[in-house]
């Protein structure tokens, strides 16, 4: 794994692995200061020839701003709606640390769009399914070991595995986007389509603030696979960060 790129749980997209992906969850302190967004970096340049590729950039949106962009890219969202989906950003994230390109919601990219690639891209699928995945990676996947799972904190539910991948694997490619505002309509249209068009409730579950419901039907709609106590305690976790730095929201 490159040094200066963290392991990266994956979210689901359309065309994508079958298996729904997992979140990189830990303990997050409660507050959180507004940094001032930073001038993107490039980290390096393209991995392949494909004209498609960018270079690897490191992007650092601030919450005001992700804030903002959402309830633009989603009218109909209120601030507390909005304040809920740049928690579940900042999750995605790592709190902005590890946000590539602009892409707020890790989604995933056809190799004819413009996408990334990210080293130590890793993935809970079934047992049963993971011996194939590696088999067919021609070398670009393997299994993690037990020890590794537990050094990484990776979740792994019985009867599942970690299988970590490597470039240019379809698994580590990640949607590039050139500005912040492009990526949030993306993810929200991928939310609204792919999430709330299939599992009821959803939006009401944003709306409210309500961490447990709204991993729930994240859960139901095949988004993560990550234990949904451990992922709403690092909702509500990033929820406290959002208000933090934006100062209290009813």
């Amino acid at each position: 794994m490159a040094a200066d790129e963290p392991d990266v749980g994956d979210e689901c997209a359309p065309g994508e692995l079958d298996e729904a992906p997992s979140l990189h969850l830990a303990t997050f302190p409660a507050a959180l200061a507004e940094p001032e967004e930073a001038v993107p970096v490039v980290v390096r340049g393209p991995l392949t020839s494909s004209p498609a590729e960018a270079s690897l950039t490191r992007t650092s949106p601030g919450i005001r701003a992700t804030v903002r962009a959402l309830e633009h890219a989603w009218p109909e969202l209120t601030e507390v709606g909005a304040r809920t989906l740049a928690a579940q950003s900042l999750l995605e994230t790592d709190g902005g640390s590890a946000c590539w390109n602009w892409n707020i919601g890790n989604l995933k990219a056809r190799a004819d769009e413009p996408h990334v690639y990210l080293h130590g891209t890793w993935e809970v699928v079934a047992s049963s399914a993971a011996v194939q995945l590696v088999s067919e990676s021609n070398g670009l996947a393997r299994i993690a070991t037990e020890a590794e799972a537990r050094a990484k904190g990776w979740s792994c539910p019985p009867g599942s595995q970690v299988v970590v991948f490597e470039p240019p694997h379809e698994a580590t490619r990640f949607a590039a986007y050139r500005t912040l505002p492009e990526a949030v309509s993306a993810w929200v249209r991928y939310l609204r389509e792919h999430v709330a068009a299939r599992v009821p409730g959803f939006v009401t579950a944003v709306e409210a603030g309500d961490a447990a419901a709204v991993v729930h039907k994240l859960k139901l709609a095949g988004y993560d696979t990550a234990p949904e106590p451990e992922h709403a305690a690092g909702l509500r976790s990033r929820r406290l960060a959002v208000d933090s730095a934006l100062g209290w929201s009813p």
